[in-house]
C-alpha cells in the first residue's frame, strides 16, 4: 500500500461482517469504502461497498493522493462529520460468537484538483469499538497529512452489532475505509489466561522478505487478509535470507507431541504459507519491541519459526531492568519435537519501559543456523462491556422512531452519551432527556415509562402532538418535566398538576380537568431551555 503507515493500533476487533449486510463468518469480508460513489471489486478480487447502509450522518469528500505516491483507491475519498455530535457511529452487523480483524485507513488529503479539503489542522479525535478505546488520531501540521492504517482483532462478545464510533475532538473527524475480516472464533485468545481481551497490534513482520522487497503479504496469500509487513534494514541490520526447499518440508500445523484440540482451540493465528518458505537466517537473530503507549502495558508476542527444536533457544531481555517476575534475560528452551514443523512460540508480559528484545539463537553445541519466519505482538486489554441498560435501549429506539431521530446511532450512553441525554454510570440507565428546541414532531411513546431512572425530561419548543401517556406517572424519579410550546392535547395527569418543575405552557389543546370542564393551558412565549 505504498507509503501507508502501520500505526500500530490493532484492536482485537469486536464484531463486524463481510461483503453484504449479513453477519460475517470466518473467511468472509466486509470492505467499506467511505465516501465512494460506486461499489467496485479491487485488483485482489475483494468487493468494496458504499458506507450509506452503515452510517446515517456525515458528508462524502474526494481527496488528492498524488503527493504521496499512493495507489490505494481507498485513499481517494473519505466521509467526514462536520456536525457537533459527541460521536458518529457506524453500525456493523456481526456474528455474536465470532472473532474479527478490523482495519481502517485515515488520510486527510489536500482536496481534489478543484477543491480544498474541508479538514483543517490541527485536528484530533478518538475511535472506539463499542465501549472500548481503539486509538487516537492527531494531525497538527502539514507533515501529518499522510496515510495512516490501523488494524485490530476482537471478539463479538455475544452481540449482533458492533459500533465503530468517531468521537468528537478538535475539528471534524473523518474516515476513508473500514475492513472487517472474519477469523476462526477462538483466534487470538489471551493464551496466558484463556480469556478474551481487546488486542491492539504493535507490529506484524514477515522476517523472510529481502531488505529491498517492500511487498506486503496479504490476501489471497493470507486467507484472513492480515497484513504481514516486510523487514527493514534498520530493524534487522545483520540480515541473511533463506529461500528454497526445506528438508522434510510439510506444512504441519501442530507439533507431533501436541494435542490437536488444544492447538486448534487456542492458536488459530497461523502465518500464511508464503511466510514459511522464506526466513531470516543466522546464529543469533534479535528483534526489538518498542512500546508507544505510556504506562504499564500487557504485551503478547508470537514468534513463528519453521525450525524450533532442541538446540534452538529463545531469550528475551529488557535492558532497563527485570521483567516483572522474570530475570532480565529469560531462556526458553525449545520443545523436544520429533520433526521440523511450522511452529510458534508465545509470550505474555507486563512492562513499564520503552523497549524489550527477543533473540532466537543456536546453542553453542548446535552446529548450524536457526530460522525466524515472522513475529507479531499486541497490546492486550481487558474488555470493557459497559452498555446502556437493555430495556432503556428498547425504549430509546421507539422514541427515535417516533421523533425521527434514527440518525443517532451507537450505544446511547457509551463510550460517551448522545448529545441529548445523560446516563448514570453506576446503573447504566438514562437519567435525562434534553430534546428541547430540536425541531422534532411526533408523539411521546407509551413505553417512555420504561425509562425508570429518568430524573429530567426536556421536550419544550417543538411540534410534538398527541396526549401525555398516562403511564408516565410511574416515573417516580422524575423531578423536571418541560413540555412547553408544543401541540399536545388531552388531559394533564392528576399526579402532574401543580407539581413543581412540571411545565406545560403553550399547548392550547392541553387542559387541566375541573369537573365537567377543561381549562386549557394558555399559550406561552417561546423560550430557550
Amino acid at each position: 500500500m505504498g507509503e501507508e503507515i502501520c500505526a500500530g493500533f490493532v484492536l482485537i476487533v469486536l464484531y463486524l461482517c463481510m461483503l453484504t449486510v449479513t453477519s460475517a463468518h470466518p473467511g468472509e469480508f466486509l470492505s467499506i469504502h467511505c465516501g465512494a460513489k460506486l461499489p467496485y471489486t479491487d485488483e485482489l478480487g475483494i468487493k468494496w461497498v458504499l458506507d450509506d447502509e452503515y452510517v446515517k450522518t456525515g458528508e462524502n469528500w474526494e481527496t488528492q493522493v498524488s503527493d504521496h505516491n499512493e495507489s490505494s483507491i481507498q485513499l481517494n475519498s473519505f466521509r467526514y462529520f462536520p456536525n457537533s455530535r459527541t460521536k458518529n457511529c457506524y453500525v456493523l452487523p456481526v456474528d455474536p460468537s465470532s472473532t474479527y480483524l478490523l482495519r481502517v485507513r485515515l488520510f486527510p488529503g489536500k482536496g481534489s484538483s478543484q477543491t480544498t479539503s474541508p479538514l483543517t489542522l490541527p485536528m484530533d479525535f478518538s475511535v472506539t469499538v463499542n465501549s472500548n478505546e481503539w486509538f487516537s488520531y492527531s494531525a497538527l501540521n502539514e507533515s501529518d497529512r499522510a496515510p495512516i492504517l490501523y488494524e485490530s482483532v476482537f471478539f463479538s462478545f455475544e452481540r449482533s452489532v458492533a459500533y465503530l464510533c468517531l468521537l468528537q475532538g478538535r475539528n471534524r473527524p473523518f474516515i476513508n475505509s473500514i475492513e472487517l475480516r472474519g477469523l476462526p472464533p477462538k483466534s487470538y485468545w489471551d493464551f496466558s489466561t484463556r480469556r478474551r481481551r481487546i488486542m491492539v497490534l504493535g507490529e506484524r513482520i514477515n522476517t523472510g522478505t529481502a531488505p529491498e522487497d517492500k511487498t506486503i503479504i496479504r490476501y489471497p496469500d493470507d486467507e484472513y487478509d492480515r497484513f504481514w509487513w516486510p523487514t527493514s534494514t534498520r530493524k534487522f541490520p545483520d540480515y541473511k535470507r533463506f529461500e528454497g526447499s526445506w528438508k522434510n518440508l510439510s506444512f504441519t500445523r501442530y507439533p507431533d507431541n501436541a494435542s490437536y484440540s488444544y492447538y486448534d482451540e487456542f492458536y488459530n493465528n497461523y502465518t500464511p504459507n508464503k511466510t514459511i518458505i522464506i526466513a531470516w537466517v543466522g546464529r543469533n537473530l534479535t528483534f526489538g519491541i518498542t512500546k508507544e503507549r505510556p504506562g504499564l502495558q500487557k504485551i503478547e508476542v508470537t514468534v513463528y519459526t519453521k525450525d524450533l527444536e532442541p538446540g534452538v533457544n529463545i531469550t528475551k531481555d529488557n535492558p532497563a531492568g527485570p521483567l516483572f517476575g522474570f530475570p532480565g534475560a529469560e531462556q526458553l528452551q525449545a520443545q523436544n519435537l520429533t520433526d521440523t514443523v511450522d511452529f510458534f512460540w508465545q509470550d505474555a508480559l507486563y512492562f513499564d519501559y520503552d523497549n524489550i528484545s527477543y533473540t532466537v539463537a543456536s546453542a553453542p553445541w548446535f552446529k548450524r543456523d536457526v530460522f525466524l519466519n515472522a513475529f507479531e505482538w499486541y497490546y492486550s486489554y481487558d474488555i470493557n462491556l459497559n452498555a446502556t441498560f437493555s430495556e432503556d435501549i428498547i425504549t430509546l429506539n421507539t422514541l427515535r422512531e417516533s421523533f425521527d431521530l434514527q440518525d443517532w446511532t451507537g450505544d446511547p450512553c457509551y463510550p460517551v452519551a448522545w448529545n441529548w441525554l445523560t446516563c448514570d454510570p453506576n446503573t447504566t440507565r438514562v437519567q435525562t432527556l434534553m430534546l428541547s428546541n430540536m425541531n422534532i414532531s411526533g408523539t411521546i411513546p407509551e413505553n417512555i415509562s420504561s425509562l425508570a431512572g429518568l430524573t429530567e425530561m426536556h421536550l419544550g419548543n417543538n411540534s410534538i402532538h398527541g396526549s401525555i401517556p398516562p403511564s408516565m406517572v410511574s416515573l417516580t424519579n422524575l423531578r423536571i418535566l418541560a413540555l412547553d410550546n408544543n401541540k399536545l392535547t388531552g388531559d394533564i395527569p392528576l399526579a402532574f398538576q401543580n407539581k413543581a418543575g412540571f411545565t406545560f405552557n403553550g399547548n392550547p389543546g392541553l387542559c387541566i380537568p375541573q369537573g365537567s370542564r377543561c381549562n386549557s393551558i394558555s399559550a406561552a412565549p417561546s423560550q430557550q431551555e
